[in-house]
């Protein structure tokens, strides 16, 4: 599981939403960010996970295949700083206790 070397911090994105997805693409990039995403699936982020590992994320609490919560654990696993950013009021799927 080698990663390529990468010069700018990178940042995962898990968001379903077209508008949503393509403004946090654009306001991570401004801020100097490598953006991996967005993924609209959690099976498409766990498949981009196995190889790669980002330095922060955001994460939809829910995406088409269902909530991120597997997701979330591996991040707080591997120490990596995310947050939930969604419009869904029943976020508690992904808590991670």
């Amino acid at each position: 599981m080698t990663q390529q070397a990468h010069s700018k911090p990178r940042a995962l994105v898990l968001e379903d939403e077209a508008l949503i997805a393509l403004d946090l693409h654009d306001e991570l990039q401004d801020a100097g960010y490598e953006v991996a995403g967005p993924f609209t699936t959690c099976a498409a982020a766990l498949e981009w996970l196995r190889t790669q590992t980002p330095d922060a994320a955001i994460l939809d609490a829910v995406l088409k295949d269902g909530p991120c919560r597997e997701i979330a654990l591996e991040l707080a696993r591997r120490g990596v700083p995310f947050l939930i950013y969604s419009g869904h009021s029943e976020d508690s799927d992904v808590r991670c206790q």
